[in-house]
């Protein structure tokens, strides 16, 4: 089925919205991009509930940075707005949610929409920019202000871990983005603490200011400590936030783990190229990273870097992509070397070249023609190359310099000499001969 827009509006007649719903039956995208008008609590969840009877719906986007950006006030919802779509919304894929505020009035709220992300049996993708709970206004402006006089937002006291758990829990979600540009709230280092434990993640992206100011001890580490000891499934990580040493190394411990046998993609910005020499170490023992890309916020010697990557290429042939700086930089001649191998399956050469025919060693040669470096490595994994025997059954297809019998007369002494094939020929007709001549004379 093809995509179907439409844009709900907020704060008009509730009525009239969820008839226009009601026409758009074939809608499968759902956007709601302004909430300038106050509507009351039971209205807005009537809107949010006839969204979430849409038959087709797939993706719902809630969309205030236009708002945002034109600094005019965003009006908080009620979080029971987004449980009634959830609930009646089982086919529903992807939720974007950016720069919205929801309103827990109790913790039954907040346990009562964690309860049902963590059922919500479709959904794949969720985006949360500058989304988190807040407080109650404490007192609403008069019915004809409403909506323009500007709302004081207070990060809701409410624990933020249930809701985070919750959507670490949510069955099959494959991707998340977690985006904040705001300092502070404990909902985003509750966040980040959760983000690693999903046992269906395919792609984590976070974004975030410097974590050195957040709550609750440095979400990154803690982060990286669940991706150290749990079995995760992520492939893909996405870390946009300066990490100073601590969080390199943090980084390094995970790559390292054993239990960390799924991640193939990083990108993570540092504030020193020194901050991610943990990381190129622990690359030396790590079997599964294909492409690591790294910025560096404050520039400096780029030269210890490059050494600890120099000495971790020869030991992983798996590893077929790094970035320094958005590649406005390059790296060594060995550096690229080993990459290009790796790229072509040097893997397969070193974990299985016992067992592989001569002629897949000759198929990665002919990859690399002329380039001798090549050449002279790969005779180095595999020196039996060089040699080439008429008695190699894998090698039919090559013709022998020497007939068998020419390299018997080469190698044996005269006396050793075994019947060429004609003589041997030669000998038995003769045997014939006699045996018959034998038989004659005794009759």
């Amino acid at each position: 089925m093809e995509t179907s827009h439409h844009e709900v509006a907020l704060g008009a007649n509730a009525d009239a919205e969820v008839r226009r719903l009601q026409a758009h039956l074939d809608a499968t995208f759902i956007s709601i991009e302004s909430y300038l008008a106050w509507m009351p609590d039971e209205e807005i969840i009537q809107i949010f509930q006839a969204v979430g009877q849409l038959p087709h719906l797939t993706t719902f986007r809630i969309s205030f940075s236009f708002q945002r950006f034109r600094q005019l006030p965003v009006l908080p919802l009620p979080s029971q707005a987004l449980l009634a779509t959830l609930q009646a919304a089982q086919g529903l894929e992807t939720l974007t949610l950016d720069e919205v505020r929801f309103v827990f009035q109790n913790n039954e709220d907040l346990e009562a929409l964690a309860q049902t992300l963590q059922q919500a049996p479709n959904l794949k993708n969720v985006t949360l920019f500058n989304c988190f709970p807040v407080e109650p206004p404490p007192l609403l402006p008069p019915p004809n202000l409403r909506g323009m006089m500007p709302v004081e937002e207070a990060p809701s006291t409410l624990p933020p871990d249930p809701l985070a758990a919750a959507l670490s829990r949510i069955p099959n979600l494959q991707e998340l983005n977690l985006i904040f540009t705001l300092e502070g709230p404990a909902w985003i280092s509750a966040l980040l603490r959760q983000s690693c434990n999903s046992p269906s993640l395919k792609i984590l992206r976070i974004n975030v200011p410097d974590g050195s100011f957040l709550g609750g001890g440095d979400p990154i580490r803690n982060m990286c400590q669940s991706l150290q000891n749990s079995q995760s499934t992520l492939k893909e990580l996405s870390i946009r936030c300066p990490l100073d040493d601590d969080g390199g190394r943090a980084l390094a411990r995970a790559l390292s783990s054993p239990h960390n046998t799924s991640l193939q993609e990083l990108y993570i910005q540092m504030k020193s190229y020194q901050h991610a020499i943990p990381i190129a170490q622990a690359l030396i023992t790590n079997k599964r990273l294909k492409s690591f890309e790294l910025r560096v916020w404050t520039g400096g010697d780029r030269g210890p870097l490059l050494e600890a990557y120099e000495a971790m290429v020869p030991h992983n042939a798996v590893i077929e992509q790094l970035i320094i700086d958005n590649g406005r930089l390059g790296l060594t001649p060995l550096i690229d070397f080993f990459l290009e191998l790796n790229r072509a399956g040097r893997r397969g050469l070193l974990e299985n070249g016992d067992k592989l025919e001569k002629s897949s060693w000759i198929d990665f040669l002919i990859r690399f023609h002329p380039n001798a470096s090549v050449l002279f490595y790969t005779l180095s994994l595999n020196p039996s190359l060089c040699y080439t025997s008429s008695c190699d059954e894998n090698d039919n297809d090559v013709e022998p310099m020497m007939t068998d019998d020419e390299q018997d007369d080469m190698c044996e002494e005269p006396s050793q000499k075994r019947p060429r094939l004609q003589d041997q020929q030669q000998l038995q007709h003769d045997a014939a001969s006699s045996d018959s001549s034998s038989d004659a004379m005794r009759t």
